[in-house]
């Protein structure tokens, strides 16, 4: 991806001076497999955009068993709900792969949000099917443990192709209150 533009669609629908400015406000960082972006409640300055890799954003149980509520792969954003109501993160995110991100200004990107509004349109629809999937993650709590898994793994067809690229504990940490990988291999 040679422009910033190229890796998210939902830039195109701003302005050639908007996506001038974004190019020169934003910031691309590197992060190994592992690195954290961000913790849950940090105050949310940025909002991202994935140029290369996978980012998990992540929960923790009180147990401690980690929940990933979302994977970003290349050319999505996340954490824009902060541009809305200006809060904290709402979740830790972690480099699931060695990434490359975009650092948008969360400033910048909530001014396009109020001036903009097929760019605004199209994040908050892209916002409800987020809020969508985290609903139905809530609902297959009732279901039975197969069930869960066999959710998850249509999720990430759907996403991935046929080829996904997950371990069992990744596979694990996706799937509302579903066993750990040990008790799924």
């Amino acid at each position: 991806m040679n422009s910033l533009t190229e890796s998210a669609a939902v830039l195109d629908l701003l302005p050639q001076e908007e996506r001038q400015v974004l190019r020169q406000r934003s910031v691309a960082k590197s992060y190994p497999k592992g690195g954290i972006l961000f913790h849950a409640e940090d105050r949310a300055d940025f909002v991202w955009l994935v140029k290369t890799g996978r980012i998990h954003l992540t929960h923790y149980s009180s147990s401690g068993r980690i929940f990933t509520n979302c994977v970003a792969v290349p050319g999505e954003i996340f954490c824009c709900l902060s541009s809305l109501d200006r809060r904290a993160y709402p979740a830790e995110a972690v480099a699931a792969t060695d990434s490359t991100v975009v650092k948008i200004p969360l400033d910048l990107f909530a001014g396009w949000m109020r001036k903009y509004p097929a760019f605004s349109h199209k994040t908050i629809c892209f916002f409800c099917d987020r809020l969508r999937a985290a609903e139905q993650k809530g609902c297959q709590l009732q279901e039975p443990v197969r069930d869960r898994i066999l959710g998850v793994l249509c999720t990430l067809v759907k996403k991935f192709g046929s080829i996904i690229p997950f371990t069992c504990r990744e596979v694990a940490e996706m799937g509302p209150d579903l066993p750990d990988e040990r008790e799924i291999e």
